[in-house]
């Protein structure tokens, strides 16, 4: 094999060690919120119970809709990013001529395996993540008190993978696919093309097998999202202007925060995952019909699907870290991204004037802060005075927000009905 190769093969390594360091944040960070809820029933409880069974059953108690959803996401992106892109060529048959081919027949099967089983478990708790938080905004629901459905929407995600990552297994649809790892595809390579005069020993009708175990489904998942989202933001939108009526400022026009805010965050989740599977549907299409895979399809989709787990804990941490910006405008970047991450920032990463920046912001932060609540409470009186609620800073989290907002609305409307 080729330098060139070699070279590409560490660098899909790296990716999917970068996907895991991504997708282990997000696990953390869900746990943590859950923990840091119930410290302080976890000392009195400590003698009573073991630490690890009253750490499950804080889990299973007390973890919301989303976070549920959340974390089966983040445990798939996890495990597939492991098995398919950083052990790649190591499960590949040592027959075949490939750089670090370690592995026989059977570990081809059970990556091909787990790739179809824990990508397909992303995808659609991806699609169930984006139905959620629509139906929390459109419907009312609140993200805590829906703990009954916490079953339908992590478990249909990992049964619908578990179903169609079983389905190649019947006939032996995994193999190597001429790349860097197994998946769904025939063997010998090219035998199942157009033309072609070698017999196949395994998978032989490996594209009707991808088309509806992968490509359609995946496809479906894509559409559901960008639906989802859509409909996310029309509500936000159809809630603002609801909450026009009751704005005690009539001459400055609406500017139309939170939907800017959903907007842009929905974008951010839409271009994630679509920079993630739009080069392998097209690479899975052209695969499907039978024609010759362009190089550019190839080699795209084997760099972003791997980063899979990193694009979600962009679009996940996203509204933390924009929200520690404006809380702390005078640190720097590096400073909040660690704070967000709830990482402690390391000495050789602080500059020599970090404090005098700290002296000379404490006073700037101060007067900030002043002015905050004095407009605050100036806007209380005002909204006081209207029967409206003022709406309290969040934590970096959209959705509480924008379900506050809906509240507002209601109590306003409510208000005025019965005056």
């Amino acid at each position: 094999m080729t330098t060139q190769y070699s070279g590409a093969l560490i660098l899909v390594k790296a990716m999917g060690l970068l996907s895991m360091v991504a997708s282990s944040f997000i696990i953390r960070h869900v746990l943590k919120r859950l923990f840091k809820k119930q410290r302080s029933q976890s000392d009195v409880d400590g003698g009573i119970r073991s630490r690890l069974q009253h750490s499950v059953d804080i889990v299973v108690s007390k973890i919301t809709l989303t976070q549920s959803i959340m974390l089966c996401l983040s445990c798939g992106d996890l495990i597939s990013s492991f098995f398919v892109p950083f052990l790649s060529t190591w499960m590949v048959p040592k027959d075949v001529d490939l750089v670090w081919a370690s592995g026989n027949v059977n570990t081809c099967t059970a990556q091909g395996y787990l790739s179809v089983m824990f990508f397909g478990l992303s995808v659609f708790s991806n699609a169930s993540l984006a139905v959620s938080h629509c139906l929390v905004v459109r419907c009312g629901w609140k993200d805590d008190e829906k703990k009954r459905l916490r079953l339908a929407f992590t478990i249909t995600p990992f049964v619908c993978a578990l179903v169609l990552s079983v389905i190649p297994l019947i006939w032996q649809n995994y193999n190597y696919n001429g790349g860097f790892y197994c998946d769904i595809s025939a063997f010998p390579i090219g035998c199942n093309q157009r033309g072609s005069e070698i017999e196949c020993i395994r998978g032989f009708n490996s594209r009707m097998v991808l088309l509806f175990v992968q490509l359609i489904p995946f496809v479906i998942a894509f559409v559901v999202i960008i639906v989802s989202v859509s409909l996310l933001c029309h509500a936000v939108w159809m809630q603002e202007r609801r909450m026009d009526r009751y704005s005690v400022s009539t001459i400055q026009p609406p500017t139309r925060v939170l939907t800017l805010q959903t907007t842009y965050q929905g974008i951010w989740y839409i271009a994630a995952f679509g920079i993630t599977w739009i080069p392998w549907y097209c690479y899975a299409f052209d695969e499907v019909t039978g024609g010759d895979v362009a190089d550019l399809f190839d080699y795209l989709h084997v760099f972003t699907k791997p980063l899979q787990g990193l694009f979600n804990s962009l679009v996940y941490f996203r509204p933390k870290y924009l929200s520690a910006r404006a809380r702390n405008p005078n640190e720097s970047r590096l400073e909040s991204l660690f704070r967000v991450l709830d990482i402690s920032i390391p000495k050789c990463c602080l500059t020599r004037l970090q404090t005098t920046q700290q002296q000379n912001s404490e006073t700037e932060t101060v007067l900030y802060r002043l002015q905050t609540m004095q407009q605050q409470n100036n806007e209380t009186e005002k909204d006081e005075s209207k029967g409206t609620v003022k709406i309290c800073e969040n934590d970096g989290d959209l959705i509480e927000e924008i379900t506050i907002c809906k509240n507002v609305v209601e109590t306003s409307s409510q208000t005025n009905q019965k005056t």
